[in-house]
């Protein structure tokens, strides 16, 4: 939810693709939250294979809720942690990723 709501009117190909998620998968998990009612499916152009996928107004708000709980989480997990040693763990888990995501 959190990538369709920063990239409102992406595809389902790219969601899959950053996601890492095979299709089937991907098209399972977009009918259910579309079902939910937190996304919906639109066509957009003359391909009408194409689905653009954009939050509902239920899914943006649960996606704030969603984005203020793991923010506080993050807040109490790391809270023996200065500011500075937070940003320097996110510096380094960053680096960990990007090496990882070298290695494929």
């Amino acid at each position: 939810m959190n990538l369709i709501g920063t990239n409102p009117g992406m595809s389902q190909k790219a969601l899959a693709e950053a996601i890492v998620l095979k299709k089937s998968a991907l098209t399972k998990a977009v009918s259910e939250l579309e079902k939910g009612g937190l996304i919906e499916r639109r066509k957009t152009g003359n391909d009408l294979r194409f689905n653009a996928l954009h939050l509902t107004a239920d899914g943006e708000a649960r996606l704030e809720a969603l984005t203020a709980a793991t923010r506080d989480k993050q807040d109490e997990l790391l809270s023996a942690l200065s500011h500075g040693e937070r940003e320097q763990l996110f510096t380094l888990l960053w680096r960990l990723i990007r090496d990882l995501e070298t290695r494929k």
